[in-house]
Formats: structure tokens, sequence, C-alpha cells
């Protein structure tokens, strides 16, 4: 017997605004979008958002609403975060064709403000 086991939900990608992913950037996780969430690449896992414009095979999940997205206990806070991984802080406002981790121990990847993912991107592994 083999089994495959994961943190469910295992969010990857958090938005709390509008969000596009372009056709090069590829999400291995589940996605939170507060707003509207416009997905031209590929999301491997569940979608919370207010709104989803894309295609029914750009994700492999399910869709759901963001209240369907029950994270009551444990809190999910940036605190939470930074208090126990190292932070990798995202100093420009667009990235494309760059490579994060993978990092041993493991960082959080962020950047306070907006973000464009604008081309291919391997490892990211979270975003707040």
């Amino acid at each position: 017997m083999t089994a495959k086991l994961r943190l469910d939900p295992c969010v990857s990608l958090w938005s709390g605004v509008n969000t596009t992913l372009w056709p090069d950037v590829a999400v291995n996780g589940d996605v939170f979008c507060s707003g509207v969430l416009t997905n031209t690449g590929v999301i491997d896992g569940d979608i919370f958002a207010s709104s989803f414009l894309g295609s029914s095979s750009s994700k492999t999940g399910q869709q759901y609403a963001t209240t369907g997205l029950s994270l009551a206990w444990p809190q999910l806070s940036i605190a939470g975060f930074t208090s126990h991984y190292d932070i990798e802080e995202i100093s420009s406002g667009s990235i494309s064709a760059q490579t994060f981790g993978p990092y041993e121990p493991v960082h959080i990847c962020r950047r306070i403000g907006n973000l464009d993912l604008a081309g291919k991107l391997k490892s990211m592994v979270c975003c707040l």
C-alpha cells in the first residue's frame, strides 16, 4: 500500500486582492484570492476565490468560495510564519524568470504590496 499525504488545505499562494496568473505561472498547491482570480497558467490544487476566471482545465482541484476555507484554528497570520521561518523579502514589484528556493531550512517568500508574477517562477512555496 502507498499513500500520498498532504495538509488540506495546503495554501501555496494567498492574495488579498484581484490576482492574475499568466500562462507561464504554475502553482503547486491551493490558491486563496479574496478578489477576482484570473488564471491562464496552471493551478495544481484547489481554488478559494471570490470569483474565478479561467478554464476548468487550468486547475486540478475543486473551486470554492472564500468562505469555504475554514482556518479558524490555527489562526493564519503573517506573524505565525515569521516567528518560525526565515523570510525572503521580494523587493521588486514584478518578478519573472526567477527561481526561489528550494531553501533549507524552509523560507517564506513575501512581498508587502502588489506583486506581478510575470513569467516562469520555480519553487515559490508561500506568499503572504
